[in-house]
């Protein structure tokens, strides 16, 4: 079990957490057990994102692929704007986009993960971000994304990468 530090915050605890679970092989369960537990009505997002199982099985698959957890962004305001860029009002499309898109989505990552220069911290919300601009690449840029707070080179991978995935995924 985690214990949880009142003199710590929140995210200091949770990426602890994170950490010891993904690199110390634990199984996911303890994760979704001890970590998420005290996560609870920090918004409706963060809900949905560490209790969805599609989300956190592609997070798994990031962390096989060699990207490093990082800790998440409490508010999620990154991702509802990402969401209201790529048109989705309903977290449930994300599940789909994961659910009818698996392997097309794995292989793009992976695509991802091949073009960076350093190790990439990820958190269950970039990687929804990820499939979000997979979904609707034409209506993100290298430019928007650096706006959103993104770095140069970051951006520009997952916007030629998105590219050559563009009108591949199914969209329902």
């Amino acid at each position: 079990m985690i214990a949880i530090d009142a003199t710590r915050s929140y995210t200091e605890q949770f990426r602890k957490s994170l950490v010891t679970i993904f690199w110390s092989g634990k199984p996911f369960s303890e994760l979704k057990q001890n970590s998420i537990r005290h996560m609870q009505n920090k918004n409706p997002l963060t809900n949905y994102l560490y209790n969805s199982h599609e989300v956190m099985s592609f997070y798994q698959y990031a962390m096989r692929l060699g990207f490093w957890p990082d800790y998440p962004d409490e508010k999620n305001e990154e991702l509802s704007r990402h969401m209201e860029t790529a048109e989705v009002s309903d977290t449930r499309k994300i599940d789909q986009l994961l659910i009818d898109n698996k392997e097309l989505l794995r292989n793009y990552l992976s695509h991802i993960y091949s073009k960076r220069k350093n190790p990439w911290r990820v958190t269950p919300e970039f990687l929804c971000a990820l499939i979000l601009i997979a979904s609707s690449v034409d209506s993100f840029s290298t430019n928007l994304l650096m706006e959103l707070g993104w770095e140069e080179e970051i951006a520009s991978i997952v916007i030629d990468t998105a590219r050559l995935f563009r009108g591949k995924l199914a969209i329902t």
